[in-house]
C-alpha cells in the first residue's frame, strides 16, 4: 500500500507503509468511525448498537429486589441475586458538530418498529433498590465477564417513621421514606443507640441497613417532648 504525499509546489512523493502500519491505520480509522456513529446518531429510532461495558438504565417502578441467601437442609447456602428488567437510556448531544461539549439530554434507546429494548439487571447486594412511581431514577449497569449487567450498590440509609412503639433491644414496623412519601415497610431495630429509651409510634428518624447483622437499625431518632 502506498500514499501520495502532495505539496503546494506541485511535486509529490510516494510513502510506503509496512504491513503493521497498514493494520494500525485500519484499526484507528475503524475506531473513529464507531465513535462518530455512537455520538452523532440523529434519530431516536437508531438501530440498536452492541452493548458497551456500562449502560444507563432507568429504575423500574417496582425497584430491583435484594440478593437473598437461603440455607439448605444439607447446610449449603444458595445465593440468589435480585433481578429486574430495566429500560436502556443514553446521553444524546444536542449538537452533532461538538458532541462531547454540547448540552445533552437523556433519551430512551429504541429500535425502529419494535418495543423499546430492555435488559435484565442483577442486584448482588442484600438491600433492595427501592423506587417511587413517577420519580425517574437513572443508574449505571456494568457488564461482568460473563456478559451479565450488575447494578450499582443500593443506598442503605433512609429517612423513616416508627409505625408502633419500639422498645429498647426490640424491633417494630418502620416506614422507609423517599421524596416525601413512604416507599416500603421494614422491621426497624432499636439496638443501635442502646440507651434504654423507647422509640414511640410516629417518631421520625434515620435507619441504616447493617449487612453483618442482616437488619435495619435506627441510628437517629427525633427527640420527644417531655
Amino acid at each position: 500500500m502506498s500514499l501520495p504525499n502532495f505539496n503546494p509546489g506541485g511535486s509529490s512523493e510516494i510513502i510506503f507503509l509496512e504491513q503493521t502500519d497498514q493494520e494500525l491505520l485500519r484499526s484507528l480509522i475503524g475506531k473513529e468511525r464507531n465513535r462518530l456513529e455512537l455520538s452523532n446518531a440523529e434519530s431516536d429510532n437508531e438501530q440498536y448498537l452492541p452493548a458497551p461495558e456500562v449502560l444507563i438504565v432507568k429504575l423500574p417502578d417496582d425497584g430491583i429486589p435484594a440478593c437473598t441467601t437461603t440455607t439448605e437442609t444439607s447446610g449449603a447456602e444458595t445465593i440468589k441475586p435480585g433481578k429486574a428488567e430495566c429500560e436502556i437510556w443514553r446521553i444524546k448531544p444536542t449538537k452533532e458538530v461538538t458532541p462531547f461539549t454540547a448540552d445533552s439530554t437523556l433519551v430512551q434507546i429504541k429500535v425502529e418498529g419494535l418495543t423499546a429494548p430492555k435488559i435484565w439487571v442483577f442486584n448482588i447486594y442484600p438491600v433492595k433498590w427501592y423506587s417511587k412511581a413517577g420519580v425517574a431514577t437513572f443508574l449505571r449497569a456494568t457488564k461482568d465477564r460473563s456478559g451479565r449487567f450488575l447494578i450499582e450498590k443500593p443506598r442503605n440509609r433512609y429517612k423513616c417513621k416508627a409505625k408502633q412503639d419500639i422498645e429498647p433491644g426490640g424491633h417494630g414496623n418502620t416506614g422507609l421514606y423517599y421524596n416525601g412519601a413512604e416507599i416500603a415497610a421494614i422491621q426497624g431495630y432499636n439496638d443501635w443507640m442502646n440507651n434504654g429509651i423507647k422509640i414511640s409510634n410516629n417518631i421520625e428518624g434515620i435507619v441504616e441497613y447493617f449487612p453483618d447483622e442482616k437488619h435495619w437499625s435506627w441510628v437517629e431518632a427525633a427527640c420527644e417532648e417531655p
